[in-house]
């Protein structure tokens, strides 16, 4: 936990490097959803292209469970807080993609809605 704080602080000081170390945790830490959506809760304000396809495509991999809900609620809410000009396009497209649920699809419109009420441009 102490490291992923750190690498937290690093990130959000604009250690863009740090986020990359945070990907690589996030990507080797297997099914431990508490510590995966820690994770995804630290990549906050590190707003790339890269992370954003990193989590869409978790978003895809990961089946929605009960156990699974809290952590893939994170990353919905990290996408829909980065640029628009990054969340926009992929939550479109999460929304409209028949491998989700109605319910999943509907939680990416309100992300989207909220994404573009709140919106900021990159940079």
């Amino acid at each position: 936990r102490g490291a992923l704080s750190i690498l937290k602080a690093m990130q959000q000081a604009g250690w863009q490097d740090a986020g990359v170390f945070l990907l690589g945790l996030l990507a080797h830490t297997g099914e431990d959803w508490r510590r995966r959506t820690q994770i995804v809760e630290s990549l906050k304000g590190f707003d790339t292209e890269g992370c954003a396809d990193f989590l869409v495509a978790d978003l895809r991999r990961v089946k929605a469970s009960n156990t699974t809900r809290r952590y893939l609620a994170s990353i919905v809410e990290a996408l829909q807080e980065m640029p628009i000009d990054i969340a926009q396009p992929r939550l479109l497209a999460l929304m409209v993609d028949g491998d989700f649920s109605q319910k999943m699809q509907n939680r990416f419109a309100e992300a989207l809605d909220r994404a573009t009420r709140w919106a900021r441009p990159l940079g």
